[in-house]
């Protein structure tokens, strides 16, 4: 009767989530870093602050960055989004990134991994974050999975204040099944 029941979910969550589905533009280029950058930066460590609360913290093990597009290229990406009100830290790493200090926008690109303190990871080759909106977004494949479960899909929204995703196509899960609670004894 469990097993019929998380089907019917997966079903309906899929159902749902595809009718709405709105795609993002991506407004970030990944052009090849220049190589008349007019800083060159090694272990960058930016923290954002909002009424005297660190909000996210961005840090990496190097990168460019040109004055006059106020755009940072980044190596080896670390960013860090505090929870507040009970919700424990997300943290999103990166191969490489564009940080966007104009628009408030990052493109982290290259084995993309986003993880919580309850065992969630997120992955995708591409993620986007949005400072203004607090939203993490992309188009591309995506796989959430925990010791428990599997969900793979296309194109995701993170909602990183409260802390809620979205899939938007093509989703896919494995759940594994266990005794519960009263059965373990």
């Amino acid at each position: 009767m469990l097993l019929v029941a998380f089907v019917v979910l997966a079903v309906l969550l899929a159902f749902v989530v595809g009718r709405r589905y709105q795609p993002v533009e991506e407004a970030i280029t990944t052009a090849q870093p220049a190589g008349d950058a007019d800083l060159s930066l090694d272990n960058i460590d930016y923290t954002e602050t909002r009424n005297g609360r660190a909000v996210w913290r961005l840090r990496a093990v190097g990168g460019s960055h040109d004055l006059q597009a106020g755009v940072t290229r980044l190596r080896q990406v670390d960013l860090v989004f505090y929870g507040r009100e009970g919700r424990g830290d997300l943290r999103l790493t990166a191969d490489r990134g564009v940080w966007d200090s104009r628009s408030g926008r990052l493109e982290a690109f290259g084995h993309v991994r986003a993880s919580d303190d309850r065992g969630y990871v997120l992955t995708s080759e591409r993620m986007f974050y949005d400072q203004n909106r607090r939203l993490v977004w992309t188009d591309g494949p995506v796989r959430l999975t925990s010791t428990a479960m599997e969900v793979r899909g296309r194109g995701l929204r993170l909602f990183v204040d409260q802390r809620r995703l979205r899939l938007l196509s093509d989703v896919w899960s494995r759940w594994q099944l266990g005794p519960l609670a009263e059965e373990r004894g």
